[in-house]
């Protein structure tokens, strides 16, 4: 996986990704959204959106659909975590999509409560991961 590289893209890149590979969800206007890059070619996509100043959520996770199955969604995950500032990471994920919850259980994230979206019917999940970080002296630092 080291010759992927994540790099910002612009929302109507995100937004022609999910819909070549079939994916549909609702972006916040202050998502920013990341792209995964094999070489030049976009073979994921992933948005981070800051809820407040203690929570980052993680949205709109999506890997093209020749590419699922090797670990690219894990990949991703991993690097976007990366770029995050924030003591709390969150992402929702409904409740049937296994390969989702895979991926975000191997990034360490456990799942905290369900709920019924009233939107879709679906059953999500909520999940959190702390931010690996220590207190040292008066601030907090990325470990």
């Amino acid at each position: 996986m080291n010759h992927f590289k994540i790099r910002t893209i612009d929302k109507e890149q995100i937004a022609n990704f999910f819909k070549e590979n079939e994916y549909y969800t609702r972006l916040p206007s202050k998502l920013i959204p990341y792209g995964c890059y094999d070489g030049n070619e976009l073979v994921g996509v992933v948005g981070l959106y800051k809820t407040a100043w203690h929570t980052t959520e993680i949205r709109g996770v999506c890997v093209r659909k020749d590419r699922r199955g090797n670990g690219l969604g894990k990949f991703m995950i991993a690097e976007i975590m990366k770029v995050v500032e924030t003591p709390v990471i969150a992402a929702t994920v409904v409740s049937e999509n296994t390969p989702s919850l895979r991926v975000f259980s191997a990034n360490g994230f456990r799942t905290v409560t369900s709920f019924m979206n009233p939107q879709t019917g679906h059953s999500v999940l909520l999940l959190i991961r702390n931010h690996p970080v220590l207190e040292v002296g008066n601030g907090i630092h990325s470990a």
